[in-house]
């Protein structure tokens, strides 16, 4: 009686005749204990079970799972013999096999350690165990006469003539019997033991019984036994032994099985997922209930969105493990795999906390629930795990994992994730085939999973999605027919992206009728046939039509004309018949028409000529005829028109030299005849023009020839035998060229002197020998120096040679025809696709061209990026005009280039961007780079520069961004400069610069970025021009020498976000114009001789979060309208003259990380919230770290040190 007794109260339930106990995998370190003293008749059965503890008999529990070491002696230390003795009749399980056990000698009392770990008193300390017991020994007193008359009839019926009576003599939880007394063996914290079949264990030790121990009685219901491996009592087979020291063992909340248990009991994860100890999921788990959770963390007590919060937490980090982070688990030899992984498995929170703003990629609602997982190119690999699911996550919104490396197949619990409403999971490796279960997220209107390995068809199940608007699964390996159930979404979906698939079947009438909404439909590179269906005019949004490249027949339904807001029309590459439809030149809005590669026959429509907006024109490879309509001069806005390979005949139209806005004109292969019109020469921008395969007579007009002289025209061809063409690009005929060709074609056109080939090792001589090596087909005429093939003959050499001049060690090994590597010393780093074939935009069938050789779509130069590249000697004179006249753009930093910078770089008409930086560049800046006139970007920061700025940088009219920071360059800051009004960032810091910033640097309003850090500016003031700048954002002068008072006009600047003016010699009061930047971020003056109070309007910057102000001589008291400043997390005002007591207003600032007041004369006590925010410890003012420690902490004087700092306290 007295066990019931002790087992109601201590489970707390109400129900005098139930009680039940579970410990189910647990790993034990809080515990609850019971005390039991049977007397020699305090035995009752059931079931013909002995049960009860009786004369020299313990209670039968069937099978126990955890026998915790308690202290079950009476001196405290480890049981001994005179304590311990044997039993001759033992427990009996239900077969009625009895069992050895030991009990407690001369202490009298049995005291038998049952774990309720679930149990909401198992989260109390002993103590609070020891004060319940005392509390609850007057309510059995109470209590235990009800019992007895309601269990008396039981036992007298069932039991024999020892049943236990319900008289106080045997039950009563008096002072002899049950008080927690010193006599008594209450089981304390130093001395631990656990009964076992032959032995106790020793103290210290704690024995983990892998078994299920359930303890349940009712008036009706048996007893549940739950079985150890085999079946009978627990012995030396079953024990499995975990921690050495039961007080190390984590608390009941962080439990690893009962967590793990209400996870899987949740739906986030399935239990086999924890099967292996290196899974994500036990991964997950251990890493959060040992590093991240705290120690009072019990999910069993915690709120409902508490576990939700916990339940993301744990998912959040089995995707963290899956996906390629490795933080907290550097046993695993590898490193993380993410680019960022900002505060992952730092906090409890992926909201964030007091220490840790949210995990990156993670954006919550104000109830600190997930709403948001954007981790989009941040170099994830591995599988999406299955725990990113709706039990999980069930507030999660939007998902965007696109630009990624996850792989293998798309989790089916995806489905379940019920308030998802844009999923991306575009270019990846996903695999297998799409998950049906997706069609269940009903608010769902936006999904790619595009540029992945997806396999199967459709699902169906897609038509189910009610809510959704975009669908876009383009580049995947998608098979079978568009599912006709898309048409139930036709009243919200607007955007279908299928192409590049292998799809097929057809489109469908009734899939056309329902797509009223669809204003882009992208369907093109797949298998799809049939033709299109005339239902095509109901789809009246229609903006955007890709059906190329298919395999569509028939003809062009004369319904397209009623899509009224068609701008792009793509059919090309089908199998296409009948004529292109006049119904065409009613489609007012049409850019793009691309008909090109079908079978269309009969003439271009004339109505085509009325389409305003068209912009390029596409009906190539064809079987058009009859005359180019001169209507066509009319579409004012062609910028292509590209008719080639077709049947037309007649002249070419006049008109036709109307198209001023005309880049590519392409009319060769058809029965043209007649001359060229010389109104062709009007086309300023034209481009590339070809007429050759045709009829045509006469000569090429001069008009036209004189935009090649120009080199405004960059491709011309024509039949040269036929029509006089001294200007064309591309005539009948060619050849090879020979050593002596190419020579002479290099120093006809100064690309390189004739000196350059006297050294047989020269890099110009390494070049010839390498192109010798090929047969140069490519170059049709070397003495023609306008023909194609003549350029590109000039390009590789210039670019072979550029290699060899910057380390290169390849060499064509013409035995072989196979590129090798001479050596590995001084090679580039990466040098793929070079010297692989002479032509160098050529690219290889897998792709891969010469490395950082940008071609443009004639198939020339424009650009050389081989930044990082281990490049090393000196930039050759080859890299010049003459030999790349199309180079925009030249990167060649983070190199080990010597020598100077070639002055040659200027004869580049349309380059738009130098990067130069981070070599060993020597000499000056040369001024022949004032001459690019289109340049952008010149940056030439960290190599080893001298002289001045070149005056003639002031003509660089298109400059936006100019960088020469961290050489030697010196003289003054020129006016020049505010010449530059497109500049929008400029660096000059870590230069010999002297005098003061010119006044002319306010006339570059567009200037939104300025660094003028480590200058030697002599104490000069800031200009109150710099105020003009109304674009500017950053600021950056620090250890410039700045002196004099700080212009009210910085308040003019609205844009700025940062303003760093430390290490300077600036004086006077802080302008309160300052106050005005609303947009300021970031405001760092400290280390100078600022003065008087700190301005109180400061607190109207409430978009701060930096304020540095230290090191200054402020005075006054800290302005407690600081405590407006709710976005701060970091204020500096140490050394100053600030006197007063510290506002308790600060402790509003709940962002606050970091705060130093130390060295200046304040006074008072510190607000108690503001305790946690630092640790900085100082000799005249008070510790926070140390001192805080729930009372105020008043502040020391001045110049009292640290160690009379704590006697105060």
């Amino acid at each position: 009686m007295k066990a019931e007794l002790e087992f109601n109260a201590i489970e707390a339930q109400a129900n005098e005749n139930e009680f039940l106990t579970d410990i189910d995998n647990a790993e034990i370190a809080d515990r609850t204990f019971f005390s039991l003293e049977p007397d020699d008749d305090d035995q009752f059965s059931h079931s013909n079970t002995s049960i009860a503890p009786g004369a020299g008999k313990q209670p039968s529990m069937g099978v126990v799972r955890e026998y915790v070491n308690l202290e079950i002696d009476e001196d405290g230390d480890e049981p001994d013999s005179s304590e311990m003795t044997p039993m001759t009749s033992g427990l009996v399980n239900e077969s009625g096999a009895p069992s050895d056990w030991t009990e407690p000698g001369s202490g009298g009392v049995f005291d038998y350690c049952c774990l309720v770990c679930r149990s909401t008193f198992c989260q109390n300390e002993v103590a609070r165990k020891r004060f319940l017991m005392s509390s609850l020994v007057i309510m059995l007193v109470i209590m235990v006469t009800l019992n007895a008359v309601l269990l008396y009839p039981l036992f007298a019926k069932e039991g024999n003539d020892n049943d236990i009576s319900a008289g106080a003599a045997d039950n009563t939880a008096g002072a002899a019997d049950n008080t927690a007394g010193a006599a008594d063996n209450i089981f304390g914290e130093n001395s631990v033991s656990s009964p076992g079949p032959t032995s106790s264990p020793v103290v210290g030790e704690a024995s983990d019984y892998d078994y299920d121990y359930y303890y349940y009685y009712s008036n009706d219901t048996d007893y549940d036994y739950s079985y150890t491996d085999d079946g009978n009592m627990p012995d030396a087979r079953d024990d499995v032994f975990d921690d050495n020291d039961v007080n190390s063992l984590p608390a009941v909340g962080t439990n690893f099985n009962n967590l793990k248990s209400f996870i899987v009991s949740s739906g986030v994860s399935y239990d086999s997922s924890f099967g292996n100890n290196d899974s994500p999921q036990s991964m997950a788990l251990n890493y959060l209930r040992l590093s991240v959770l705290p120690d009072s963390f019990n999910i069993n007590i915690i709120t409902d969105n508490e576990k939700n919060q916990f339940l993301e937490l744990f998912a959040l980090s089995v995707f963290y493990y899956a996906t390629g982070g490795r933080r907290g688990h550097t046993a695993l030899n590898a490193k993380t795999v993410w680019l960022n992984d900002d505060n992952w498995m730092q906090s409890d929170n992926a909201c964030g906390s007091f220490d840790y703003d949210s995990w990156v990629g993670v954006t919550c609602d104000d109830f600190k629930r997930v709403v948001e997982l954007d981790l989009n190119g941040n170099s994830l690999k591995g599988q999406l795990p299955s725990e990113i699911n709706g039990n999980a996550f069930k507030k999660l919104i939007f998902i965007d994992l696109s630009n990624n490396e996850l792989e293998k197949n798309l989790p089916l619990e995806l489905g379940s994730l019920s308030s998802l409403e844009k999923l991306y999971l575009s270019s990846n490796s996903l695999e297998s085939a799409i998950p049906t279960h997706i069609g269940a997220l009903s608010k769902l209107d936006v999904i790619y999973l595009s540029e992945n390995y997806l396999t199967g068809p459709i699902p169906t199940e897609f038509g189910m999605m009610e809510s959704l608007d975009q669908l876009g699964l383009y580049s995947n390996n998608l098979e079978g027919s568009i599912p006709p159930e898309l048409g139930n979404l036709g009243e919200t979906l607007t955007v279908i992206y299928l192409d590049d698939n292998f799809l097929d079947g057809s489109i469908s009438e009734s899939m056309c009728e329902q797509f009223v909404n669809v204003n882009d439909f992208r369907a093109r590179q797949n298998s799809i046939g049939g033709s299109i269906p005339t239902e095509i005019g109901f789809m009246t949004n229609l903006i955007s039509l890709y059906f190329d490249s298919m395999s569509l027949i028939g003809t062009i339904p004369r319904t397209i004309k009623h899509l009224e807001y068609l701008e792009e029309l793509h059919v090309y590459d089908n199998e296409l018949t009948g004529h292109v439809p006049t119904a065409l030149g009613l489609l007012a809005e049409l850019r793009d028409l691309y008909m090109d590669t079908n079978v269309f026959t009969g003439p271009i429509p004339s109505d085509l000529g009325l389409l305003e907006n068209l912009e390029n024109l596409g009906l190539f490879r064809n079987n058009l005829g009859q005359s180019i309509p001169t209507e066509l001069g009319s579409a004012k806005e062609l910028r292509s028109m590209h008719i080639f390979e077709n049947y037309l005949t007649g002249p070419i139209p006049s008109q036709i030299g109307q198209l001023t806005k005309l880049e590519g004109l392409l009319l060769n292969d058809n029965l043209l005849t007649g001359t060229i019109p010389t109104q062709l020469g009007k086309l300023k921008k034209l481009e590339n023009f070809t007429v050759d395969g045709n009829q045509l007579m006469g000569k090429m007009p001069d008009e036209v020839c004189k935009r090649m002289e120009r080199d405004q025209l960059a491709y011309l061809s024509a039949d040269c035998h036929v029509v006089q063409c001294d200007c064309c690009t591309d005539c009948a005929g060619g050849g090879y060229v020979s050593a002596d060709d190419i020579i002479d074609l290099i120093v006809t056109q100064e690309i390189s002197p004739m000196a350059a080939f006297d050294d047989s090792s020269s890099p110009q001589n390494k070049a010839i020998a390498y192109l010798v090596n090929f047969e140069l087909d490519f170059a049709y005429d070397a003495m023609d120096t306008n023909s194609t093939g003549a350029l590109k003959l000039i390009e590789a050499y210039a670019l072979v040679t550029f290699y060899y001049s910057t380390g290169g060690e390849r060499f064509f090994d013409v035995d072989t025809e196979e590129t090798k590597d001479i050596n590995t010393n001084g090679a580039w780093e990466n040098e793929n696709g070079w010297l692989v074939n002479p032509d160098v935009c050529y690219k290889q069938p897998n792709g891969v061209g010469w490395y950082g050789v940008k071609c443009n779509t004639r198939g020339n130069v424009e650009g050389l990026v081989v930044f990082g590249n281990k490049l090393s000697g000196s930039i050759p004179q080859e890299i010049n005009a003459y030999a790349l006249p199309y180079l925009e753009m030249i990167d060649f930093s983070q190199n080990e280039i010597m020598g100077k910078i070639p002055g040659e770089l200027g004869e580049f008409y349309d380059l738009s961007d130098i990067d130069l930086s981070a070599n060993q560049l020597t000499g000056k800046i040369p001024p022949e780079l004032g001459l690019l006139q289109y340049l952008e970007t010149l940056i030439l920061r960290e190599n080893k520069l001298t002289g001045s700025i070149p005056q003639t940088i002031g003509d660089l009219m298109s400059l936006e961004t100019f960088a020469i920071s961290s050489n030697t360059l010196r003289g003054k800051i020129p006016k020049m400069l505010g010449t530059l009004k497109n500049l929008t960032k400029i660096d000059l810091s870590d230069n010999d610069f002297t005098g003061e910033l010119p006044t002319e640097i306010g006339d570059i309003l567009y200037l939104e970025e300025f660094y003028m850090n480590d200058l030697t500016l002599g104490g000069s003031s800031l200009p109150t021009e710099i105020g003009l700048l109304e674009n500017l954002r950053i600021f950056s002068a620090v250890h410039s020498e700045i002196g004099g008072q700080l212009p009210e006009e910085l308040g003019d600047l609205d844009m700025l976000e940062t303003l760093h003016l430390d290490e300077n010699t600036l004086k006077g009061a802080l302008p309160t114009s300052v106050a005005t930047l609303s947009s300021m971020v970031t405001m760092t003056m400290s280390k100078n001789e600022l003065s008087n109070c700190l301005p109180t309007q400061l607190a109207k910057m409430t978009s701060l979060r930096i304020l540095e102000l230290e090191s200054n001589r402020f005075s006054c008291s800290i302005p407690i309208e600081f405590g407006s400043l709710t976005n701060l997390k970091k204020l500096y005002l140490h050394d100053n003259e600030l006197v007063g007591e510290v506002p308790v207003e600060l402790s509003e600032l709940k962002q606050l990380q970091e705060l130093t007041l130390y060295e200046n004369d304040l006074v008072g006590e510190v607000p108690y919230d503001l305790c946690a925010l630092t640790d900085e410890v100082s000799g005249n003012l008070f510790t926070f770290k140390t001192d805080c420690d729930g009372k105020h902490v008043v502040v020391a004087l001045t110049n009292v040190s640290i160690s009379q700092q704590e006697m105060l306290h």
